[in-house]
């Protein structure tokens, strides 16, 4: 929980009453790898903080899955529309390792809005953020190369290289394994080569 309440600090200071009352509400939530934490026709009924863990989103495409994001530890998730509409989500939340989560649901999000008017500005800073990062993504990726898309993936979180599995990875990339395997390997020897030039310029 303390990173959650480090998180909300960060954003905009907690008075004393409102950071009792979230340390009063705000629960644990834990999976395991594996585990199906939202699926199509369920409402998201809550948004949390991933204290430890990997989670991915996908959707459907006919019988095909395609992954749409990965949400790692120190993200907040939530599935958007399903969760401020309350309407029934399109997609999966899996979590592809074990995840140690807080956060409150939807009808105790809504309360603490309104006997806290200052946490409004954490609600309103948290979407802001949510949505530039969502517009960024699906803007700039459409004009990428999966080449591109891989590395731009691996910039925010070099951990995903052996963290995200080769079929889930291929599906956020929309490309076949065979095609996968080649992106990797020209993404490691770009990284090997750009590590050979930095030892270089390190003994002149």
């Amino acid at each position: 929980m303390e990173e959650l309440i480090m998180f909300l600090h960060s954003i905009a200071p907690l008075s004393p009453k409102l950071e009792k009352w979230l340390r009063k509400i705000i629960r644990k939530y834990e999976y395991k790898a594996g585990d199906k934490i939202l699926v199509p026709g369920e409402k998201c009924d809550k948004i949390f903080f991933v204290s430890t863990g990997l989670i991915r989103i996908y959707h459907m495409l006919g019988k095909k899955e395609v992954s749409d994001w990965f949400i790692k530890e120190g993200d907040v998730c939530i599935s958007v529309g399903s969760f401020f509409d309350q309407s029934d989500s399109e997609e999966f939340l899996v979590a592809l390792e074990d995840c140690e989560c807080w956060g409150i649901n939807f009808e105790e999000l809504e309360k603490t809005f309104t006997k806290f008017i200052e946490f409004n500005i954490h609600g309103r800073k948290i979407s802001n953020r949510y949505y530039a990062e969502l517009y960024r993504r699906s803007s700039s990726l459409k004009r990428q190369t999966p080449q591109r898309k891989y590395e731009m993936l691996l910039d925010k979180n070099e951990t995903f290289l052996t963290r995200i599995s080769q079929d889930d990875m291929a599906s956020y990339l929309d490309v076949g394994r065979r095609t996968y395997f080649e992106i990797k390997k020209n993404y490691m020897a770009s990284k090997k080569a750009e590590l050979r030039r930095n030892k270089r310029r390190g003994l002149k």
